[in-house]
């Protein structure tokens, strides 16, 4: 494999790549979700602002997580169970206990133990309450997003599909994904000594071993045309979808907010991103950089990919054969695939549905339905601010846990359970960048 001509980091002396050629229009695909939560902020049917942080994001779909990607080829040298247990020590204990550290652990720690002067735990905490706050419906809104990225969007289905982890590992994938989410919206995410920071740097080791692996796989004809599996501007921009979709559902429909407020807000998940491996050149500096980045995500987000299909089929295998309990399965599928639709479009469902068993499923009258729960959520959320009392039932839901997220993480370590997994170690990937064709992970056994 020769390098190919874009693949370096950014610098501020260089010139800055333009988008790779997949991350072409699609805003046909995503029109329904884009309207949703930005149609009251800019125009959405224009082309996104060419401000100077969306080009940032295209030139950054050609690479990863800099810091990130070094620690994973110096561990490649050192072994990379050495390696973690080095890692997992300077995240306990730090990184001066840590005897014949590689350089670049150094430098990723030196990052870790000093945050930016930018980042405000004053802010990140009232954007953390913000967001912990936010309907029922806005966190139901982010999470039906975040999964159709994942299994229609171009480049997360790429990469997920890739590794088998949805058809071969879909409990563990999935109680990794819940419980980390569950836990960005706790008061010490990102303090250093905090578990939860401690996992968020597991999680992104991860995705530089997959995309180490994935990126010598794929070879440079694939990079040429997709730009860097879980790309950096990927790692920004889901950030900010995750931070801001909430509370924008929500004020699409009454409940609604301040520039500051939601300022507050991408500044909350901007540092989680920088956290995860973002570039610091890619957090927002305002608002309005911030919602035309979003803007930006969704003309290029793309899909479905040639991963779409089997990740798809391997989630739906059990509504397959005939029969009346087949037939009460699908019944009991169309409200859910109502709900999706409602917030992601019938455009993005079928594309995601149409080599299952459900790809006949209606749609409608649910997402008609859901249309109408979601304004009912939000209202009566936006009559609870107004009434007495609003802020100590806000205390009282901060304080016990927010009730989205209680139930997400029953659910999924409920049904994980099922499976034999009731923990995550994040060590998957430990083989994946030494690999040299495929992913060890989407190989059959035997």
């Amino acid at each position: 494999m020769t390098d190919h001509p874009f693949d370096f980091y950014y610098a501020p002396d260089k010139e800055l790549r333009p988008a790779p050629p997949r991350a072409s229009d699609s805003s046909g695909l995503w029109k329904r979700p884009c309207e949703l939560v930005l149609s009251s902020w800019l125009t959405v049917a224009e082309q996104p602002a060419d401000t100077e942080l969306n080009r940032l994001f295209a030139d950054h779909f050609w690479q990863g997580d800099e810091m990130m990607d070094a620690v994973v080829e110096a561990f490649r040298a050192t072994g990379m169970e050495r390696g973690r247990a080095m890692l997992d020590q300077a995240l306990i204990h730090g990184i001066d206990s840590v005897e014949d550290a590689p350089q670049a652990l150094s430098d990723l720690f030196r990052s870790l133990d000093n945050p930016p002067e930018w980042h405000d735990p004053d802010q990140w905490e009232r954007g953390r309450r913000l967001w912990t706050d936010s309907s029922f419906s806005g966190k139901l809104c982010m999470a039906v997003l975040d999964f159709m990225a994942t299994f229609v969007g171009e480049e997360v289905s790429s990469a997920v599909g890739a590794t088998g982890r949805y058809v071969g590992d879909f409990a563990t994938r999935n109680l990794e994904t819940n419980l980390w989410f569950a836990a960005m919206a706790e008061p010490d995410a990102v303090q250093r000594n905090s578990p939860r920071f401690h996992d968020t740097i597991r999680v992104r080791l991860m995705h530089s071993q997959v995309r180490a692996g994935l990126r010598r796989s794929w070879g440079d004809e694939h990079f040429a045309h997709h730009g860097n599996p879980i790309s950096n501007t990927s790692i920004m921009g889901a950030s900010l979808s995750f931070g801001l979709f909430p509370l924008l559902l929500d004020h699409a429909h009454g409940r609604t907010h301040t520039r500051d407020e939601l300022n507050d807000v991408t500044m909350y998940w901007a540092y989680i991103g920088y956290i995860f491996g973002a570039a610091e050149e890619l957090v927002p500096r305002n608002l309005d950089d911030a919602l035309a980045a979003l803007h930006y995500q969704f003309s290029t987000i793309g899909g479905p990919s040639d991963w779409t299909a089997s990740m798809a089929v391997a989630a739906t295998e059990h509504f397959g054969g005939h029969g009346l309990k087949t037939r009460m399965r699908v019944a009991a599928a169309a409200p859910v695939l109502g709900v999706i639709a409602y917030f992601s479009g019938a455009p993005g469902v079928r594309a995601l549905l149409r080599d299952t068993p459900l790809r006949a499923v209606r749609i409608q009258p649910w997402d008609t339905v859901t249309k109408w729960i979601v304004a009912t959520n939000v209202t009566v959320r936006r009559i609870g601010d107004r009434l007495p009392g609003s802020d100590r039932r806000a205390r009282r839901r901060l304080d016990r846990g927010d009730f989205f997220w209680r139930l997400v993480v029953w659910h999924t370590r409920h049904t994980s359970a099922k499976k034999g997994v009731t923990s995550t170690r994040y060590t998957h990937h430990n083989d994946t960048a030494a690999t040299a064709i495929g992913c060890p992970i989407a190989r059959p056994a035997g």
